[in-house]
């Protein structure tokens, strides 16, 4: 498969900034039973924020959209934002509004994460905005977000108008089915959806790989399905592409989802090939898994490339579904 991507212009990413507080468990994370935590760090974090982080690192340009609150983690948030070259003149600050923070809790290989229930606003939509939007080449969120823009679907369709792409961090807790009449607008109108195993089997249940099938169909989308520590596979009208992961030792995860994204989408925005593209997100995920934290993905393409030099004799077997 020799697909390749128009190189250029700017993303706009969609989506909040939290406070991650991460926890190391004392013993094994068993539920039902009293466990002792110990406190690690607190750093800045989010889905949508994280991908934008690290996608700004590889050297792509990046606006981030979001509605902040005004409490003692605010300007840690912007700082951090700004430091990592994230264009933050169309973040809203909230009077009297909490940011939104989360628990990470570490327990050997795995993690769990307990989320604050958010009751701070999401974002308004302003002519600024909309301008900025129709002018990206990519637009990266979550389903869950976009919904909550006043006027999304005809926002969605103006984008796809002006040839703006959307991709989707389809995570498991952002969509009800492909067969509900309300999601089906939003997986029919992306161009890119990345899966990990827990939300690919949410999507196809009852019908297996299939519902992929359906939901490429005929157009131009990109399926990314990430499986962890077997890799990924790029699936297109075409065919697919298994990209098979490194065998490290992983001391977090909770930012490799995050991480792959940002890197496929920078491969988008730089021309690379698909296989080029998914050979270097599969690397910088795996790279980030090395250390504790959501953004230790956010370094240079060179940092990437030299990982991979580094650890091509430690592939696993190409990923089958």
């Amino acid at each position: 498969m020799n697909q390749t991507n128009r190189p250029g212009g700017y993303v706009v990413a969609v989506g909040p900034n939290d406070i991650d507080e991460y926890y190391e468990c004392v013993q094994p994370l068993v539920v039902g039973d009293k466990c002792f935590i110990r406190q690690l760090s607190v750093s800045p974090g989010g889905l949508t924020a994280n991908s934008a982080v690290i996608l700004s690192a590889f050297g792509t340009k990046t606006y981030l959209l979001d509605s902040l609150g005004d409490d003692q983690y605010t300007p840690m948030l912007l700082e951090d934002l700004r430091s990592h070259g994230i264009d933050t003149d169309y973040i809203e600050v909230l009077p009297g509004e909490e940011n939104i923070r989360a628990q990470i809790l570490l327990s050997g290989n795995e993690k769990t994460v307990l989320l604050y229930e958010n009751h701070k606003p999401f974002i308004t939509m302003t002519p600024q905005k909309r301008e900025l939007m129709e002018g990206a080449s990519y637009i990266y969120t979550t389903m869950v977000n976009m919904k909550e823009i006043a006027g999304n679907r005809e926002l969605i369709d103006d984008l796809v108008t002006h040839g703006v792409k959307i991709m989707y961090d389809a995570e498991r807790s952002t969509f009800t089915s492909y067969d509900d009449p309300d999601d089906r607008f939003y997986f029919e109108r992306a161009s890119v959806l990345s899966f990990n195993d827990a939300s690919l089997e949410k999507f196809c249940a009852g019908r297996g790989l299939a519902a992929i099938e359906e939901l490429i169909g005929e157009s131009d989308k990109i399926v990314l399905l990430t499986l962890g520590a077997k890799g990924c596979i790029v699936k297109t009208r075409e065919g697919e592409i298994a990209i098979p992961a490194y065998d490290v030792k992983p001391k977090d995860t909770t930012g490799a989802g995050d991480t792959f994204n940002a890197g496929f989408l920078h491969g988008l925005c730089s021309g690379m090939t698909l296989r080029e593209t998914g050979e270097f997100a599969t690397a910088a995920a795996n790279r980030s898994i090395l250390s504790v934290g959501s953004r230790t993905g956010a370094v240079s393409v060179a940092e990437v490339e030299a990982f991979a030099r580094d650890h091509a004799g430690l592939r696993v077997a190409p990923p089958a579904l």
